[in-house]
């Protein structure tokens, strides 16, 4: 099994598609190989818009269970 990640950022207005040729090797030297097609779609270029230019101040007690929700935000 494995992971297959972009870690740059994609130039805007494009959609870079990448060809990969995965092969995976045993111990003894057998191997099988795939070709995998990844095409990065365009990122959502719209930021989200809050109901609030500011949230808080908040408390929470150091009692409080893990999970707590602590506040919400609409955008």
């Amino acid at each position: 099994s494995g992971v297959v990640s972009v870690q740059a950022d994609s130039m805007e207005g494009t959609a870079p598609q990448y060809t990969l040729t995965i092969t995976a090797e045993d111990a003894k030297g057998l191997n099988s190989s795939c070709t995998v097609v990844v095409t990065v779609q365009d990122e959502n270029n719209n930021p989200p818009v809050f109901s609030q230019h500011e949230y808080g101040p908040f408390h929470i007690s150091e009692e409080a269970p893990v999970g707590t929700t602590v506040t919400a935000v609409v955008a």
